[in-house]
Formats: structure tokens, C-alpha cells, sequence
């Protein structure tokens, strides 16, 4: 994704240059990408991004997964230094603004219903938590959560059942 620049951003104007360096270069990237397609096509790489930030990084970790050495984890770190703390709300920020969403004028939810409620909605975040599935309860006493489980404690409290 590009995102505009921001305020106190300076950058240079990009003059297009095509010289003779530019042309080898771009001829072995053609002939790389040419060798490469099907792997690049196929790539899954990992990343700790969802939605959007992950299909506009897709392309270049699978790159830098086919170059191998040190270039994967100089990828993810520069992705994660570029999309963190970036215009969008944290992810904890999206979760409150995502239940406060579902629960509207409700008095009481169960936190299994509010999960489900979540999850239920293919295009958002919280269908494909973290990239490991759909939101779920952190388990009861854990001490640590895992990837994928939302670490909220609350009091447990029984909904009341109509009579």
C-alpha cells in the first residue's frame, strides 16, 4: 500500500533515468522473474500482517524468501517498521471498535457469542485472526496467550436466562 506523505516528510522528485546499468539491470530482473513466476505465484509467505497489508506484502517477502540468507527477516522487519504505528488504529483500538459495533444496545453478551459475532464477517480482521483463524477465547487462567486468542479478562458473569 502507499500511503501518502506525510507533512513532515521530505523527499526527492524522482527523475526517470534509463541508462546503460539501468538496462542490464532490468534485463536480469526480467530473466530472475521469468525463472521464478511459478514459485512466486504459488508463495505463501508468513507475515504478521492481515487483509490488505498482507496482500500488498506478499509479493516481496516471497521474494525475499526466494533470496534466502538474511533477506527474509530484513524484509518482515522493514514491513513491520513501515505499517506499524503508521495511520491505522491499533489492533486492540480495531477490536473495542469492533465490539462496540456488534453490541450496540445490548446489556449483556457472551464472550463465545461475541467471538462467533466477530469471526462471522469474512472481509474484517477477526475472521482470519493474526493469520491462524478465526478470533477465539484465550483459555482460562493461561498465562500466556497464544497468536491467536484475544487476552481479555473480565469477571465471569452468567447471562441471565428469560423466564
Amino acid at each position: 500500500m502507499i500511503w501518502p506523505k506525510l507533512p513532515s516528510e521530505v523527499v526527492d522528485d524522482f527523475d526517470e533515468c534509463d541508462d546503460e546499468d539501468f538496462k542490464i539491470i532490468r534485463r536480469k530482473l526480467a530473466r530472475w522473474s521469468g525463472d521464478n513466476a511459478i514459485a512466486l505465484r504459488s508463495a505463501k509467505p508468513e507475515s504478521r500482517f492481515n487483509n490488505r497489508m498482507q496482500k500488498n506484502w506478499k509479493v516481496l517477502l516471497a521474494i525475499a524468501d526466494l533470496a534466502g540468507c538474511g533477506w527474509p527477516k530484513r524484509a518482515r522487519d522493514a514491513a513491520l517498521e513501515l505499517e506499524t504505528d503508521r495511520d491505522e488504529p491499533s489492533e486492540g483500538v480495531r477490536l473495542l471498535a469492533a465490539i462496540r459495533d456488534l453490541i450496540g444496545a445490548l446489556i449483556e453478551v457472551t464472550s463465545a457469542a461475541l467471538c462467533k459475532a466477530l469471526a462471522a464477517d469474512p472481509s474484517r480482521e477477526w475472521s482470519n485472526f493474526r493469520g491462524k483463524g478465526p478470533i477465539r477465547l484465550a483459555k482460562p487462567n493461561s498465562q500466556r496467550c497464544s497468536d491467536h486468542t484475544a487476552s481479555v479478562q473480565s469477571p465471569f458473569i452468567r447471562p441471565s436466562v428469560p423466564t
